[in-house]
Parts: C-alpha cells; structure tokens; sequence
C-alpha cells in the first residue's frame, strides 16, 4: 500500500500506510458520531497520530501544534494563549467517550496521557461474559441495569448489611443491557440504542430554562454515572463518599488487604470504566438540543470530572448517588432521595412529607399475568447558590425511571408547563423538584404525572 504522506512533515523519520491498524482506528474515530461536530477536535487527533506513526514524537508540542493545527503566528506565544490545552483537554475526554460507546469494542485503545501531545495505542482485552451468565434472565425488579463484566459465581459471606442485599439487586439487570448495547454498537445502530434524537420546538420558558444551564460565561458538563464503581461497592460492601471518590482511595493497592470480596480485584473492578445504556442514552439527547455547543459543553464520565470544574460549571448529574457520587453535592438540599427499601429494591424516600403526601414512594409490583407497572423519576434543579453553579439532577427507579426523567424535561409538554408556571419575572427559574410516576408496560414509558413538588 501506498505510504501515508502530509506536506507537513518534512523530515518523516518512519513511513506509515494506510493500512496500518493505528491509521485506521484514528480514521474511524475522526469519523465517528462522537467527534462528527468537533472538527478541530478531528483535526488535532489527525495531526497528532500522523506527527507519531512518521517519528516525530520530538516535534510534537504545544508550539508547533498551535502553528500547524490552529494557524497561529510563528510568534505564537503558548503561556498567554491556551487554545492547544484547552483543545487537548476536550479531545481526551472525546477519546474517553467514543470508547465508552460507539468504539467500546475495539481492541486497540488510543490515549494522549496528560503532560504532553503524543498519542498512545494500547491493546485492549474485552472483558468476556460465560454462558452459564448468558443464560440467565433479567429480573424486572433489578434497578438501574449496567454493562456487566465476568464475575466470579464464589459466593458472598451472609452477613451482609441492608446496602448489600440492595446492591445485590442491581447485578440481576446486568445481562440485558450489555447484550443490548454490544449488538446494536458492532452492528452500527446506534439510533437504535439512543433513539430518534428529534427535539421539539422549545417553548419560551423552556429555552430560558436551557439557556441557563448550557450557555452563557459557565461551561456546562453532563455527567453520566460510573457503573464500575456500582460493581465495586457491590463486592466491597460499602458505599464510597465523594471524597474517597475523587482521590481515588477505593482504587489504591492496599485496599486489597481491606476488601474481602476477591471479585473486585480479579475482574478490575476499580479500573472499570462502565456506565449505563440509560445514561448514554440520555446524554446523546442533550447533544441534540439547540443550546448545546462543543465550545461550552462536554459529556464526561463521573471519574474524570476535576473539582475545580465542578465547582465552576454547570452539571447535569445523571444517576443516583450509588452510581454517581457528585449528586453528594445536592444530596443535603433534597426532598426526595433514592434510598434502600429493605426488600432488595429502591424508593424514594420523602423527608418532609406534606399532607396527602406518602412517607415512601416504591414501584408498584408487577402483578402476575400482566407486564404493566409503574416506576418514579425524579427532576431536580438548584441554582446558582453560594458561588456553585447551577445543577440539574435526573435520577430514577429502575432503568425505565432514569429514561423517563431524561424524557420528562426534554419533551414532555408538562415539563413546559411547569416551568412557566414557576419562572421568576426576571426569567430566572427558583430550586424545584419534581417527583414523577411514570407508568410502563414491558419497561417502555408511556404516561407520566407529577405526584409531589417542591419550590424554594
């Protein structure tokens, strides 16, 4: 095959084709949905691949990128101008991304570690699901389904505490949903496992209500929820803080001597970089709202939110708190939290209950010979407060649930309603949250209603 060439590059130290396994893989990340309206982002990885498979990992730095790939002056001053940062930064999370979903079955991984320019292509082992695991069902009572790994099938002490028999529960869903997204992403339909991604048009409250949250001087995050982490506090029988969390403690060494599951350490599980086909789905529907720009707004995995950003930026938190430990920043501020119910299931737990109002609010069982049921979803915003920027939280029971808080404010015609019943004069919108029963058959939502409400 004829060998790849860039007027570029003058001083080619090796020769690559276009054959090349690396080559390809970056061709088909530039061309995948994930990088489709991120050009610069495509050209950067293009350049960058090209400027390493031809040997000149020596030339590949902040300076001759901002020239070559940005078009600045010679003159180019990198210490004012972070344009190649700022880029670098948004492409590594693009990377993450794309091999969370559309490229999570490739088996060459590309990178760009932090600290420098030069990619990296890794060989990734897919993890491998036995037969007697394929073989078996999923319960409707399992909430908030995840991407599933081997497991070992050794059993769990019995003395567990009621956050493990819960915990327990969210395995019995793992089965559907790996097999659901690994067909559809190899078989390249994703439109199938993220649905049709039309927007209605926005009612007045609602483009002020989106305004705020994804444009303006903040930027904004969608941050879908680590289902690794569920896996491990599974098998570890604790629940991690959003401390330990973000320092990264449950993923040390010697955590080893103090986990006594041996699951967690055989299977990787706190390396594990997994996240729901309900969060995936949810976060391409945000990409598809008229307010998103690729400037401003990112999708990122919970692991990889920084602090300072979340301090500084708007969040769309999806998940509960087991999944998602940034919703620990709300958490105090909540009416309705997702809480254990003590018969290996979820509900929502009311605080302060008002009159009319229950205590609890579990899904409804599924009576025998009929596969309608109904699940809650629930809403919650909270503005900008004490130097915190805004944060919209969309959680549910079940997978069905956390779709269904998604779908509620992207284009449910209720969700307008409300809003320009609770906007301020000045357009601004107060701290709410709304609870919603969403009534299913076969796990497909159809109808929903607001059953309790708060406004601050």
């Amino acid at each position: 095959m004829d060998a790849v060439q860039n007027p570029t590059i003058e001083t080619a130290k090796a020769e690559f084709t276009v054959d090349d396994p690396r080559w390809l893989l970056v061709r088909r990340i530039a061309r995948s949905n994930t990088f489709a309206r991120a050009d610069r982002l495509s050209k950067l990885l293009l350049y960058v691949c090209r400027m390493h498979l031809s040997g000149l990992d020596g030339e590949v730095n902040e300076q001759r990128i901002g020239i070559d790939v940005f078009r600045r002056s010679p003159s180019f001053d990198s210490g004012a101008d972070t344009i190649v940062r700022t880029h670098a930064t948004r492409l590594r999370q693009k990377l993450e991304l794309y091999f969370s979903t559309e490229g999570a079955d490739e088996v060459l991984r590309l990178e760009i570690p932090r600290g420098g320019y030069v990619p990296r292509f890794v060989e990734h082992v897919l993890p491998t699901v036995p037969a007697s695991i394929l073989s078996q069902p999923s319960e409707e009572s399992a909430p908030l389904p995840i991407l599933p790994l081997h497991v070992s099938t050794n059993a769990v002490p019995e003395s567990r505490s009621p956050f493990v028999w819960v915990m327990g529960g969210l395995l019995a869903g793992l089965l559907a949903a790996l097999m659901i997204a690994v067909v559809l992403v190899r078989s390249g339909h994703t439109s199938a496992l993220f649905g049709s991604q039309k927007t209605s048009v926005q009612t007045t409250a609602e483009r002020r209500f989106w305004n705020g949250l994804l444009q303006g001087s903040e930027r904004s995050y969608v941050v879908v929820g680590d289902s690794g982490l569920v896996l491990y506090q599974t098998f570890a029988r604790r629940e991690i803080t959003l401390s330990d969390y973000i320092a990264g403690r449950y993923r040390r060494p010697e955590e080893k001597n103090e986990v006594a599951a041996a699951n967690v350490w055989e299977n990787d599980l706190p390396a594990r970089r997994y996240t729901s086909v309900a969060d995936l789905n949810l976060a391409v529907r945000f990409t598809h709202l008229p307010q998103w720009e690729d400037q401003r707004t990112e999708v990122v995995f919970a692991r990889d939110l920084r602090p300072v950003d979340a301090a500084k930026s708007n969040l769309i938190l999806i998940g509960s708190r087991v999944a998602n430990p940034w919703v620990s920043l709300v958490d105090s501020s909540m009416n309705f939290t997702l809480e254990p119910s003590g018969d290996g299931r979820f509900a929502f737990r009311n605080r302060h209950p008002l009159k009319g109002e229950q205590l609890t609010y579990a899904p409804s069982d599924t009576n025998s010979g009929t596969t309608d049921s109904s699940v809650y979803a629930l809403v919650y915003y909270r503005p900008e407060s004490d130097g915190v920027k805004k944060i919209l939280l969309l959680s549910g029971l079940w997978q069905s649930g956390t779709e269904a808080a998604g779908k509620y404010v992207l284009t449910d015609p209720q969700f307008a309603t409300y809003l320009a019943k609770i906007e301020r004069p000045d357009g601004t919108f107060p701290q709410f949250e709304l609870l919603v029963r969403v009534h299913s058959v076969a796990g497909n939502a159809f109808a929903s209603s607001i059953i309790a409400s708060r406004v601050s």
